[in-house]
């Protein structure tokens, strides 16, 4: 068979799923850590934001910034070998062998569950905090995908803001420097 005519396909894929592989020089990392009963030791609970830059032994997740629009985060998995994890809004691209068997590198996923992942075999993906609109986003839900961890705590946001939010220090905005005030009970039963 004659291959000399083929050509190789390329997806066509949406600004917001553009190749993050290719992004080498301004990464923000972030340690990201899932467990039964809360998500980098927040739990539902607090109602406190997970902050960037408080994945760190030593800084209380309080002491961390808001997440900024259009900008692109390593974030280092842990927990993802027991616990499925699950953002909302930002697909995750895989970046490390880590995350497999189930995703392979390059690909975008939602929710994230690597049994392999481990210390030496980190779980390593990227997320495109995009955004076409200079205002504030909503909050970004994440979460372990298994039910009763969930309803057990292991479900959190963080606050990606755009840059001219984050200038402005808006007092009424809730961020990582305060606590939501707004009511996170969950709904009653159905009848």
């Amino acid at each position: 068979k004659d291959n000399t005519n083929t050509t190789t396909w390329y997806s066509n894929r949406h600004q917001y799923l553009t190749d993050l592989r290719q992004h080498d020089d301004d990464i923000q990392s972030f340690k990201l850590r899932v467990d039964e009963t809360n998500i980098n030791e927040i739990h539902q609970a607090s109602k406190k934001p997970v902050c960037y830059g408080s994945s760190h032994k030593k800084k209380k997740n309080s002491e961390g910034t808001d997440f900024i629009s259009n900008t692109i985060y390593e974030w280092d998995l842990h927990g993802v070998m027991v616990h499925p994890f699950h953002l909302h809004q930002f697909p995750m691209q895989i970046v490390s062998e880590g995350c497999g068997p189930h995703h392979e590198i390059g690909q975008f996923y939602d929710t994230i569950h690597a049994p392999e992942s481990s210390i030496s075999n980190k779980c390593l993906v990227r997320i495109n905090t995009f955004s076409t609109t200079e205002e504030q986003q909503l909050p970004v839900m994440l979460q372990c995908s298994i039910f009763q961890h969930r309803q057990q705590g292991a479900i959190a946001y963080l606050n990606v803001l755009s840059n001219t939010t984050a200038a402005n220090d808006d007092p009424n905005l809730k961020t990582c420097i305060g606590t939501c005030d707004e009511n996170l009970e969950l709904p009653s039963k159905c009848q």
